[in-house]
Formats: C-alpha cells, sequence, structure tokens
C-alpha cells in the first residue's frame, strides 16, 4: 500500500515502496542483517526483534532436556513407533523392533484412533461441512 512507512536503523520512518497491488518492494537493512518487507495475509512485516535465546546444537538440546533420537524402521506403521518413541522417551526395541515395542505401538495407534471416532458424532454436529 502506498503511503506504508518502515523503520529504518536509525528509528525513523520512511515510506515503503511499493507496487500497485501493495507489495512492499525494497530491502530493510537492519543492524542484524536484513530482511525483506513482504505483504502476505494483509500484514506488511517492518522490522523484526531478533530472538534472546542461545543457540546451542541439538545434541546439546537434547542431552539438556533428557530427549533422544531414535531411528524407526520403514514398516509402514513407522509413524505409529515415532509417536511411541517420542511420547515415552525411548530408543532400545526399535531396529529391529520387539514385539513388545510392537504391541506398545499398536495399543497408542488404538487408543488415538478409538478418540478420534468417540469424537466424529460431536465434529460433525459443530461442523457438518468439515466432514
Amino acid at each position: 500500500m502506498p503511503g506504508l512507512k518502515e523503520r529504518t536503523s536509525t528509528g525513523k520512518c520512511k515510506p515503503t515502496n511499493t507496487d500497485q497491488h501493495g507489495t512492499a518492494l525494497r530491502t530493510v537493512d537492519q543492524h542484524e542483517g536484513s530482511i525483506n518487507t513482504r505483504r502476505r495475509d494483509g500484514f506488511v512485516m517492518l522490522e523484526y526483534t531478533p530472538g534472546t535465546d542461545r543457540w546451542c546444537p541439538l545434541y546439546e538440546w537434547l542431552n539438556f532436556i533428557g530427549g533422544k533420537i531414535t531411528d524407526v524402521p520403514a514398516t509402514g506403521q513407522c509413524r505409529w513407533l515415532a509417536f511411541h518413541a517420542t511420547l515415552h522417551n525411548i530408543e532400545d526395541g526399535f531396529n529391529p523392533f520387539t514385539q513388545e515395542v510392537a504391541e506398545a505401538a499398536n495399543e497408542l495407534k488404538r487408543q488415538s484412533i478409538n478418540g478420534i471416532i468417540a469424537n466424529l458424532e460431536d465434529e460433525g454436529r459443530l461442523h457438518p461441512s468439515d466432514l
């Protein structure tokens, strides 16, 4: 939109250069780098604030929260196996997976699908166009 304003690194505002559809055309240079101001879903990004958390490698973060990376076999049910591994934070018994892991993952799948089916009647009443 013509007349939109953007904040510069000095803190002063100046008009944004836009096309006939109101899409911002230029890049705004900031102290931390540059961002492209673009119209999306009725909004124009004018500035951003960088995160305050410190960056850390994946394995350091996983160690901090007690998480584990687990490889699950591609059996056609690997999503349920991965969900089970994530939910219970386990890594043993997946490659190849054991009978105990298969039964636990199947139980999780059964409970999840039963919950979905139990809610279908309510969903149909509340949101009939979504079914």
